[in-house]
């Protein structure tokens, strides 16, 4: 099943990609075209499935400098 994932930052919606799935409400996310300050920005976390649109808001990002990407933790 194809998964389209997105993070919100002002009402505006990017794609991105997940590197890993840390946990059900934890990834690491790969962002580009987005820039670092974009990404730290990110309020809300969008999945969009045949069965539908399911959004969360974002709890915290946390950097993970020796990727070079960010880890982006769900509110559960």
């Amino acid at each position: 099943m194809e998964q389209i994932t997105k993070v919100g930052i002002n009402g505006q919606y990017f794609d991105i990609s997940i590197r890993e799935v840390i946990s059900d409400i934890a990834y690491t996310i790969v962002y580009n075209p987005l820039t670092i300050k974009d990404i730290d920005l990110a309020d809300e976390w969008v999945i969009t499935t045949a069965q539908g649109i399911c959004k969360h808001k974002i709890a915290a990002i946390e950097a993970d400098e020796r990727h070079h990407t960010r880890r982006v933790f769900l509110q559960a």
